[in-house]
């Protein structure tokens, strides 16, 4: 998986997961810990859910700032909730999620280096 490769309907489930648990899952300091708004987050999530329905979601298609902050859910994902939990609450191994993020945070730098 690379940055220009798109990320599969079952990638997508585990991106919008992620987001549902930063939103409802545990206690999130959103400015301090995601530099975000928590309305920020939920936009996202709706954003997402349209993009993924039942489709590969191309990260050209977010943002660069959205990519960043999928990237920092997925993240605070990964720190707060334990192997077991992870895949039972966001469908998805650790692993999984790890690959996940490399894609996205290579897509940051690339997209980063061209602007």
């Amino acid at each position: 998986m690379n940055a220009t490769s798109p990320l599969n309907e079952s990638l997508c489930v585990y991106l919008s997961n992620a987001l549902n648990e930063v939103l409802n899952g545990f206690r999130v300091d959103f400015e301090n810990t995601l530099g975000s708004r928590q309305e920020d987050v939920s936009q996202l999530f709706q954003k997402l859910s349209v993009l993924c329905d039942g489709k590969a979601l191309h990260l050209e298609r977010i943002s660069l700032v959205e990519a960043k902050l999928l990237l920092k859910c997925s993240n605070l994902c990964l720190q707060e909730l334990d192997a077991d939990e992870f895949e039972t609450r966001l469908g998805e191994s650790p692993e999984v999620a790890r690959q996940v993020n490399h894609a996205i945070s290579s897509y940051v730098g690339t997209v980063s280096l061209s602007s």
